[in-house]
């Protein structure tokens, strides 16, 4: 009779290394699968917080340009200008319709600057957002900046 040897399933473990293979599996979770994991949550987050701020910022500078034109200026002399004050207040309020109604307010946007290039009647806006990502503890928060720059055309429909 020919003898039979005895097949393991496990293989056998040499002494001091049982659970070697949950420690580095856990070693290797926290450091590649746990940040690419947050990565592919945070990622598309970034990019929808990068477009709907410059939808914002695009608004606030069109409605500068169109709406902050001098009129009564205009209607005396024929030539464009726009009104500082004017072009600041519809570009504040336009921008923050955009923010509220985008749902932006959690990510603090902010338009940090409106300028008025008189030379081309262009208004320019920028804005910026916070966010924070991976875990918000520890990371800090990413900047997100944005710039629209619309220009006035004499005759154009308000």
């Amino acid at each position: 009779m020919a003898k039979h040897s005895a097949i393991s399933a496990q293989p056998s473990a040499r002494p001091g290394e049982q659970g070697a293979t949950l420690a580095f599996l856990a070693v290797l979770f926290a450091t590649i699968f746990l940040p690419l994991m947050a990565i592919a949550v945070d990622l598309p987050r970034l990019i929808w917080l990068r477009s709907q701020m410059q939808a914002a910022a695009d608004a606030a500078a069109e409605a500068g340009a169109v709406y902050g034109v001098d009129v009564d200026y205009w209607q005396s002399t024929g030539n464009l200008r726009h009104s500082p004050a004017a072009v600041n207040a519809w570009a504040h309020r336009v921008f923050a319709e955009q923010v509220t109604n985008a749902n932006l307010r959690q990510y603090t946007p902010t338009l940090t600057g409106i300028s008025l290039q008189t030379s081309d009647n262009a208004v320019t806006v920028i804005a910026e957002a916070q966010i924070r990502i991976l875990i918000p503890a520890i990371t800090p928060p990413i900047t997100i900046h944005v710039t629209s720059t619309s220009q006035s055309r004499a005759g154009a429909n308000r």
